[in-house]
């Protein structure tokens, strides 16, 4: 058998073992494991991916990740909690632990939880939802994240309901002695009205090679409010492929940042569809301030309320010759300040006598 014939076999045989679920039919997955199949791993040949090179994703076998033991890894997922307060879930090796997670995620009427022990009333809210805006049709990774589906982190917030505290959702990747991969998938559902703050956290514990394929789709229904943040903080040796797809309604507003601190190779992607006016959606980056001084680049907390002078590309950065600002406003003169500070060359130290 060659390599290639090797590497596809791998991913039909851990197809098959995938038990399928109530909540996602079978289909579904069925129909997104040929799409895969037709689509290929995308190359730098695809214009999207020009700039990304998978090779050492395709070309390696992955094991399915496996659960691991809760008490094994308990010390490291109580290092990687931002706040006991917050209401937490937790997925090792993209398999939920009710053990390391919070007893109760949230209180009140919006419901937190596995995609596997969602009430019925939470099922007839997120189901019309769950894999309806990621698309399978043109990304294969998304496919490939789809036909593995059978569990995920689900957040549902009711019309008019408020949450409290931010929900964080922690991803942790346990490598073993081969290379392993898992299909972590959120789906955030937010009714009118609603408000929420989401952390995704995907971070790694040991040495060992892996491959996190993770997808999540946000719902912002009418007058909704949803800050969400991700923050990636793999081993040196993992593999991270993200998607992230922002469904909006009338009137509501998404402000999504991406925080990237570790990976052998990281992509993060995301799609925001407007489906009604007055939509707002914000999405930045986290760059090192001698690039953001070099490019120009607009600082997220200064970019509510500018108006664009022109069209601004998929993934291009966001610079101050975009906009429309207010220099005098008390925020903007001081950053302008800052950086041409900071863009003076550093004086050479005086030789002592």
């Amino acid at each position: 058998m060659t390599a290639v014939a090797d590497r596809t076999q791998a991913y039909v045989d851990q197809f098959e073992q995938v038990v399928d679920t109530a909540v996602v039919p079978a289909d579904v997955r069925r129909a997104a494991f040929e799409r895969f199949g037709k689509l290929g791993f995308p190359t730098m040949r695809h214009e999207d991916w020009r700039f990304t090179n998978t090779r050492a994703i395709t070309e390696k076998v992955f094991g399915a990740a496996m659960p691991r033991n809760a008490a094994d890894i308990r010390a490291f997922v109580d290092g990687q909690i931002i706040d006991s307060d917050w209401p937490r879930l937790v997925f090792v090796n993209g398999h939920f632990s009710a053990e390391l997670s919070s007893p109760e995620p949230c209180s009140g009427p919006a419901w937190a939880g596995s995609l596997t022990a969602m009430p019925p009333k939470v099922v007839g809210a997120v189901q019309p939802h769950l894999a309806r805006y990621a698309d399978c049709e043109q990304h294969a990774f998304t496919a490939l994240n789809t036909a593995f589906l059978s569990d995920g982190a689900v957040v549902h917030v009711p019309a008019g309901s408020t949450v409290d505290r931010p929900i964080h959702v922690l991803h942790v990747s346990v490598p073993g002695a081969e290379p392993q991969v898992s299909h972590p998938r959120g789906l955030i559902v937010v009714e009118t009205g609603g408000e929420l703050t989401v952390i995704e956290s995907f971070v790694g514990d040991g040495a060992g090679s892996y491959f996190t394929n993770s997808v999540t789709e946000i719902v912002a229904a009418d007058n909704t409010h949803i800050d969400h943040y991700k923050v990636v903080f793999e081993t040196p040796e993992a593999y991270h492929v993200g998607t992230t797809r922002i469904h909006m309604g009338r009137d509501s507003t998404v402000t999504s940042h991406t925080i990237t601190l570790g990976g052998k190779l990281v992509r993060n992607d995301i799609t925001t569809v407007l489906d009604g006016e007055g939509g707002t959606c914000v999405w930045g980056r986290i760059m090192p301030a001698r690039d953001s001084l070099a490019s120009g680049a607009l600082p997220l907390g200064l970019a509510n309320g500018v108006r664009l002078k022109r069209a601004v590309a998929e993934g291009e950065t966001v610079g101050w010759a975009d906009v429309e600002v207010d220099a005098a406003a008390p925020a903007v003169a001081f950053r302008r300040e800052m950086e041409a500070e900071f863009a003076q060359p550093a004086q050479p130290a005086r030789a002592s006598a």
